[in-house]
């Protein structure tokens, strides 16, 4: 409760650990569903906003593709292997 802006702790629990907001670690990152023609995750190619760039992977699985090959050699070169492949415009 707020009263002259100043909170009163008369029913909340000190002991009440705060809602954690979830992360992109390595690990939620390697799993679940890609785009098959950017990489990124949630959405499919049919909604993809990648279309025009000019590694997107018009067919085929995207962990075949040239642009997959290109992004991935990129990031290891970069010291970011462990991370996942994915186009974006700015590079």
């Amino acid at each position: 409760m707020v009263r002259n802006g100043k909170r009163k702790d008369t029913e909340v629990d000190s002991d009440k650990s705060k809602k954690q907001r979830a992360g992109t670690s390595s690990v939620v990152v390697k799993t679940g569903k890609y785009c098959e023609g950017c990489g990124k995750p949630r959405h499919k190619r049919e909604s993809c906003q990648l279309t025009a760039h000019p590694n997107y992977n018009e067919k085929g699985l995207w962990i075949h593709s040239e642009g997959y090959r290109i992004k991935k050699a990129w990031l290891e070169a970069n010291g970011k292997g462990d991370d996942h492949p994915e186009l974006r415009w700015y590079e």
